[in-house]
């Protein structure tokens, strides 16, 4: 096929059919699902009540009404794409931002005021999550998960510090791609791109309970559900599977 586009020279066929194949589809999509526009990609996000909170590629985070489809709330000051997002209230509503400037924002969610910036990660953040015991988990591409603890502080507000220092660092062969707490806040599964999924135990200082095999790509999500009274973990991953693990034997160890 003959082109003038000096952009498309260097196209074969099969890309170039691809790609008029992707147009039409999001021709035919333009309306499907009720469509909210967003400025930039939306690489995360999570909703509480009648607002869904995204991380966006375009170095901010954003709140949306998803009854009116109108965004209430931007939030800026990150210096790369925002990766990972999390919402939990405390004395108030916060929102947790991660992003490729290796930091971790918290917010007031309601007013949009930055309130903390933690730093300690030496590469991008993949994910946030808020555990019930008031514990911050992320992860990296720096192979390890760290673990913050909300401190009272002077102002009733919430603090955001590591319990003792640099030994709730997880520390992984490989960067960690997902992560899970089973209930209580006690275990924590992480799930990294060396295929494997590990098990631990953050009540006092982190101790790895086990490595579970089984998977053969990344790890790139982990859940968990009640199955005849036992805990049954369930993990995806981009070998294509979903696997289901029943866990309580790796979590009876002492």
């Amino acid at each position: 096929m003959q082109t003038t586009d000096t952009g498309l020279l260097f196209q074969s066929t099969q890309q170039l059919a691809d790609a008029a194949s992707h147009q039409r589809k999001v021709v035919a999509a333009r309306d499907v699902g009720r469509p909210i526009a967003c400025s930039s990609k939306v690489l995360d996000m999570t909703v509480v009540g009648d607002d869904a909170f995204t991380a966006e590629s375009g170095w901010q985070a954003r709140r949306i009404n998803l009854a009116t489809g109108k965004t209430t709330k931007l939030y800026k000051g990150h210096k790369g794409p925002v990766t990972a997002i999390a919402v939990a209230r405390f004395e108030r509503l916060l929102l947790f931002t991660g992003s490729w400037d290796k930091t971790i924002r918290v917010w007031d969610a309601d007013s949009g005021d930055l309130l903390q910036t933690l730093q300690g990660h030496t590469d991008f953040i993949k994910s946030l999550m808020i555990l019930p015991t008031r514990r911050l988990l992320s992860t990296s591409s720096d192979r390890s998960c760290r673990v913050e603890a909300a401190r009272p502080s002077m102002d009733n507000t919430a603090r955001f510090l590591p319990t003792k220092g640099s030994s709730l660092t997880l520390t992984h062969p490989a960067y960690v791609k997902s992560l899970h707490s089973l209930p209580g806040g006690r275990h924590v599964l992480t799930g990294s791109s060396d295929e494997d999924i590990r098990v631990w135990d953050i009540s006092d200082e982190p101790d790895l309970m086990s490595t579970v095999q089984g998977h053969c790509g990344e790890v790139t999500a982990i859940a968990s559900r009640l199955c005849s009274g036992q805990v049954e973990v369930v993990t995806a991953s981009v070998d294509g599977t979903v696997r289901r693990w029943a866990m309580d034997g790796e979590l009876d160890r002492e």
